[in-house]
This record gives structure tokens, sequence and C-alpha cells, in this order.
């Protein structure tokens, strides 16, 4: 069984025509604590313009992904091989300072190629 299929196939159509996710409106952040906020993945850059390179480099390195129901966080599908990694980002503030975080989560797919394809994104990104 292909796990693609936990998620509606007509949300993966990502091409260059549609438009870049954008907040329209102020959205408040999540604000979360842990261990995953590390130097490359904390910004003091504003979270629209964290969006706008991740969609840059997601797109660049063929990610498919669509933008949930927060405007800050996205479903990414990648076909890492052998498999397809399926994975959440979701742009976040870290608590008592003027930063905002990049949280990644798996959500399908192997745990190696899912550290692969995260490490090169977070390469390619300049925060």
């Amino acid at each position: 069984m292909d796990r693609k299929q936990s998620l509606p196939q007509e949300q993966w159509d990502y091409s260059e025509s549609t438009q870049r996710p954008s907040v329209q409106k102020k959205e408040e952040l999540r604000t979360v604590n842990g261990w995953f906020l590390n130097f490359s993945t904390t910004s003091s850059k504003p979270p629209q313009e964290i969006l706008d390179q991740l969609v840059e480099v997601l797109a660049a390195n063929a990610v498919e992904f669509y933008q949930q129901e927060s405007p800050y966080s996205l479903c990414c599908q990648a076909n890492g091989k052998p498999q397809i990694v399926q994975f959440q980002v979701e742009i976040c503030q870290v608590p008592r300072m003027n930063l905002h975080g990049l949280h990644f989560k798996r959500i399908s797919g192997g745990v190696w190629n899912y550290k692969k394809v995260c490490s090169k994104l977070l390469a390619q990104l300049n925060l």
C-alpha cells in the first residue's frame, strides 16, 4: 500500500504558476518550546520572509507542497529514494526571544530519507 494515499492526490499538484502562499491578515504564530530549535532552524527574519524563502527552496528541490489551515504551515512531499517522504514544516515563534523557528515533523516515509531531505533543505535556506 502506498503511503501517499493518506493525503488527497489533488492537493499535491503544485506548479510554478500557482500563487505563493502568503498571509493576508496578521496571524498569530504558534509558540513552541523544545529541543528541536537549534541554530540552523532559527532566524530573526519576519515570518513572511522565511515563508517566501522556504517556498523557493522547496520548489528548487522539486518538493511538492500545499499550505495547511495555518498560513505558516506547509505539508510537503519529497520523492526520496527509495520511498516518498511526507513531512510538515511550520514557522513558529521562539518564546522569550525575538526569533522565529522552523519546526519539521515527519508524517510518513523512512527516517533516514527524511533526515537527508531536511538536511538538504536546511543547507539551502539562508536563515
